[in-house]
C-alpha cells in the first residue's frame, strides 16, 4: 500500500509540470445566452470590456474569444494580431 501511495503522490506531482489548455467551442447563434449567462452581456453592449491583447473596446461584432485568468474574464478581439497561436510549441 505504501508503494501505491507514493506512486499517486509522484504522478500528482509530475502531472503540475504540464500545462493543459482546454478549448470549448461555442456557435454564435448561441453567443448571446452564453454571454447573459456570465454575466457580460451588457457590459459589452457599453463598450465597457477591451481585448486583453491590444486594448480596443470588444463588441458583439468583434469579439474571438473568453478566457478566464484568475477568476477574471477577458475578451480577445478578432484582429488577426490578437488572436493567438495554437500551434504545438507555443
Amino acid at each position: 500500500m505504501y508503494i501505491l501511495r507514493r506512486i499517486k503522490i509522484l504522478a500528482r506531482s509530475l502531472s503540475s509540470f504540464f500545462k493543459t489548455t482546454r478549448i470549448k467551442a461555442v456557435h454564435e447563434d448561441d453567443l448571446p445566452t452564453l454571454l447573459t449567462s456570465l454575466g457580460i452581456s451588457e457590459s459589452i453592449e457599453r463598450g465597457e470590456f477591451k481585448c486583453l491583447n491590444c486594448g480596443r473596446v470588444v463588441t458583439n461584432q468583434n469579439l474571438w474569444g473568453i478566457l478566464r485568468s484568475n477568476k477574471r474574464l477577458h475578451l480577445i478581439c478578432s484582429d488577426p494580431e490578437c488572436i493567438p497561436s495554437f500551434e504545438s510549441g507555443t
